[in-house]
């Protein structure tokens, strides 16, 4: 992309139109993930025996359900 390309004001608006389907896009696809990924994490987990013997050392699927949970707390808290 030359400057020129940039001055033309047509030109800008096609590409932010553009970027904004792609955001629109990607945060649809977002959502269809977050979906997935809880229906999954719950399943697994509520499925799961939680008697575990020492409770210091939890076992693999909480640990996953807790880095699931550290991971959308990211997501939605950037800036925490």
């Amino acid at each position: 992309m030359t400057t020129e390309q940039i001055t033309h004001p047509k030109t800008l608006l096609v590409m932010l139109e553009q970027s904004q389907a792609q955001v629109k896009e990607l945060t649809e696809l977002l959502a269809v993930w977050r979906k997935i990924a809880d229906d999954l994490v719950y399943t697994e987990h509520d499925e799961y025996d939680h008697y575990h013997r020492n409770p210091l050392s939890p076992c693999v699927r909480c640990v996953a359900h807790e880095a699931y949970h550290d991971q959308v707390n990211t997501e939605e808290n950037p800036g925490c």
